[in-house]
Formats: structure tokens, sequence, C-alpha cells
């Protein structure tokens, strides 16, 4: 009966094996563990560096309010304490604030007969100014042609001679008009320069409306003036309240058309005066910042309210044009 024949070198083998398992589990309980996917670290990243650039946009954002609103502060300040602005060093708030001075700027002088000046001369350069510009501005995006861009051209140009140069002309025509020391003639030469940037800031806004929906409109049976009106300017609403805008400020703040032409006291507007606190030896500092913070609540209320469509007309018509 044969025996079966012992294999050999079985012995080794498997202490040769065995050893070698052992290292690999040995080192593989040595090694460390993996970290995180690249993706992972890259969206962490990522996540990390939108945080940083939010927050330096925040920081830069409040040092720029800071810088802008401070002339705004110190004009408060200025007209709450009397000789603030030479003290030194400053002081930022007021020990004895004086609330009397703003009553008091509306009993020296005329100051809302002022103020109603110049919501007169602001807002009929406004309207003049929209019903100038608005049928222009239709006029030179729908209609192409050298004379029609050469007329639109023209009109840019105007806006670029100095206000010195046309104060005789103006005033020659005026006192054949009859306008010389009237509020009329005062919206009248501010329009002049109010219509070529309102026309432009239009044109932008009439030239990104479809030429369809006029196409449409007269098919419908509207006139040119009916597409205008019922049409183009609901879409261009925008455009229309930015020049809207742009020309009451541009009005607000006249001053050398009015200071020219108006001789009356009752008849001045707010800007001119705001000149008659200073004088050659001595300067009203409180009246003169209080008046100056009341001058300013108008426009900015009005540009807070309307300041989407303002900002959105601005920027979106110089995209367009």
């Amino acid at each position: 009966m044969s025996q079966p024949r012992p294999e050999p070198y079985a012995g080794p083998r498997a202490a040769g094996a065995g050893h070698r398992n052992g290292a690999r589990a040995s080192a593989a309980a040595e090694r460390p563990v993996p970290g995180p996917p690249r993706a992972s670290r890259r969206r962490a990243g990522l996540a990390a560096w939108r945080a940083a650039r939010r927050g330096l946009l925040y920081a830069v954002t409040i040092v720029v309010c800071m810088v802008v609103g401070f002339p705004i502060y110190w004009m408060v300040t200025s007209a709450l304490e009397p000789g603030n602005l030479f003290n030194f060093p400053p002081r930022f708030f007021p020990s004895h604030p004086a609330w009397s001075n703003f009553t008091h700027i509306f009993t020296v002088n005329p100051l809302g007969h002022w103020l109603a000046n110049s919501l007169f001369v602001a807002g009929g350069t406004m309207i003049c100014s929209l019903l100038l510009a608005v049928h222009a501005a239709y006029g030179l995006s729908r209609f192409r042609g050298r004379a029609v861009d050469g007329l639109g051209f023209l009109m840019l140009v105007g806006q670029m001679i100095p206000v010195t140069v046309l104060t005789i002309p103006f005033y020659v025509l005026f006192r054949q008009l009859h306008l010389i020391d009237t509020l009329t003639g005062i919206v009248v030469a501010t329009t002049t320069f109010s219509v070529p940037m309102c026309l432009w800031m239009l044109r932008g806004f009439f030239d990104g409306v479809p030429r369809e929906l006029d196409e449409a409109a007269l098919t419908d049976g509207c006139t040119r003036l009916g597409a205008l009106y019922r049409v183009i300017l609901p879409s261009a609403l925008p455009g229309v309240v930015a020049a809207a805008i742009f020309g009451f400020m541009l009005g607000w703040n006249e001053f050398f058309f009015a200071s020219t032409f108006l001789s009356t006291e009752t008849k001045w507007v707010a800007t001119v005066g705001l000149v008659t606190y200073m004088s050659q030896y001595f300067v009203e500092w409180s009246a003169l910042m209080a008046t100056a913070f009341v001058i300013t609540i108008v426009p900015a209320i009005l540009f807070m309210v309307t300041q989407r469509y303002m900002m959105a007309g601005i920027t979106q018509g110089a995209v367009k044009a």
C-alpha cells in the first residue's frame, strides 16, 4: 500500500506567506486614512473664497457709503452747532444742538417762496423736456437717414456750448419776449440744455423696443402718435422716468440763468437765495448749512422713490444706445 508523498518546502512557503500577509496588514494599519476627495476640497475652497469676497464687498460698500454720506452728516452737524466748522479737534457730535436754526432760515428769508420757485422751474423743465425729447427721440429711432442722424448729432453738439456763450443771446431774446425776471424764462433756458441729454437717453430705449410692436399697432388702426403713446412709451417706462428725473434735477439745481435773469427777491430760486448768506466779510455758516440741507431733501426723496427706474434707465439706455 503506497503512502501519500509529502510536499517538500510546504512549511517554509506557508511561513513566508503568513509573514508577508502580516506585513501587509500592519502596513495597511499604519497607513493614514485618506482625506476628502479633491472635488469636496475644491468646493470648500470655493465657498470660502465666495464668503471672503462677499465680506470684502460689504466692507468696501460700507466705506464708500461713509465717505459719500459724511459731507451730509457734517452739514447737519454744522447747522445744529454754530462755529463747529472751525473747532479743532473737530466735534463729530454737537454738544448743544440748536434746532432753531432750521426755523430761523424760514423766518429771516423767504425760503418758502424760493423752494416753491425751484419746484416750479424743476417741474416745468421736466415737463417741457419730456414733451420735446420723447417725440424727437422716437423720430430719431424709427426714421433713418443722413438728415435725421445729422440733426441728432447737432442737438448733441449744442449741449457742449458753454452756458456763458448763450447768456447774451438769451438776454436779447427774453427782453423781446418779456421773459426777463420771470420763472418761465428760466424754464425755457434750462430746457435747452436738458432736451439733448433726455433725447439721447430715450433714443437708446426706443431702439431697444422691437419695431414689430409699431407695425402691430399700425395694423390695428393706430397712428404713429397712437403707437408711441399706447405701445412704445409703456415699454420704455424706465427710460422715461430716468429722463424725467434728469430734467427735474437740472431745473432744481439751476443757478447761472436764475442769478442772471432774476432780480426780484421773491422770484429767486433756492440756489440763488443760498448765496445771500455769504457776504464779502462774513459767512453765516449755520444758516447756510441748514438751508443747503433743506434744499438737498427734495431731490434725495425723489431719488429714493424712483431709484429703481432711474438706475435701470441710465444703464439700459447706455447699453442699448
